[in-house]
């Protein structure tokens, strides 16, 4: 370690801590060309452009293990920070997200608030209305109620004097059909005693006509085939012998009144 100084050294930390090296060797070679080496083998005197490293020295092998164990331990220190850095920002975002849902919530209760108050008024002013409506509907209803009210008992009245007006005209009627009655019942009294006289005096003519003068039953002026019967009993019954004043009779073959029947035709 003697052949390091100490400027050396710290270029080499400030070398790992200000660039990130992907390779562990790339950073090995970056501090072999910051640091002076020599002197070189004989062999590659020609070409001293390129850092060498010998195997042969124990040190500067340590050194690179050493620098490697730096290079990896930046790499974590890094890879935390860089955690670290992305877990602030997280909760940065998140504040950020609170914050916000924060003002949306109290912008949403704002807003219900003031819904609530307008929904307020406005049932307010709804059932206002709607009182204000019923109102004027019950008073329509009664005035309506009043009109239809009065229509109707105008009607009845009208109905009541239309009823006694026909009952009035059935009096009349019945008692000017009571007087046709009794003038008709006048004159079918005097029409009946005018037939019961006219059948009086035809019964009369009847009974002298039949006194006075002879039809023809017994003088022979009705023909024998003017009579005729239901039945006789035999020839010597026929229907013929029903005439008057003579010996003979005429008798039906049965006894029985509502079958047999006997016609004379006075027409000769």
């Amino acid at each position: 370690m003697s052949r390091f100084p100490l400027f050396p050294a710290v270029v080499l930390v400030l070398l790992l801590s200000t660039r990130q090296w992907s390779d562990p060797q790339a950073a090995v070679q970056a501090a072999v060309q910051a640091v002076p080496y020599g002197p070189y083998p004989q062999a590659d005197q020609a070409n001293q452009s390129a850092p060498y490293i010998s195997s042969e020295n124990p040190q500067l092998q340590e050194m690179a293990g050493m620098i490697e164990a730096m290079h990896s331990e930046f790499k974590r220190i890094r890879s935390s920070v860089s955690h670290l850095a992305e877990l602030k920002a997280f909760e940065k975002r998140i504040a950020a997200m609170e914050a916000r849902q924060d003002a949306a919530i109290e912008n949403l209760s704002s807003r219900l608030n003031d819904t609530a108050a307008a929904m307020g008024v406005l049932q307010g002013a709804a059932v206002q209305n709607l009182y204000s409506r019923l109102d004027q509907t019950a008073a329509a209803m009664e005035v309506r109620q009043d009109a239809a009210a009065e229509n109707l008992s105008s009607r009845l009245n009208h109905t009541a004097a239309r009823q006694a007006a026909i009952e009035a005209r059935q009096d009349a009627v019945m008692a000017n059909f009571s007087s046709s009655l009794n003038e008709t019942a006048a004159v079918m009294e005097t029409c009946l005693a005018a037939i019961e006289n006219l059948s009086s005096r035809l019964n009369d003519t009847v009974v002298d006509f039949c006194r006075t003068r002879r039809m023809g039953m017994s003088t022979g002026d009705i023909p024998d085939s003017s009579f005729t019967a239901s039945s006789y009993y035999d020839h010597r019954f026929v229907p013929a012998n029903a005439r008057f004043g003579i010996t003979r009779s005429w008798i039906p073959r049965t006894l029985t009144a509502e079958v047999e029947w006997l016609k004379v035709g006075l027409s000769c």
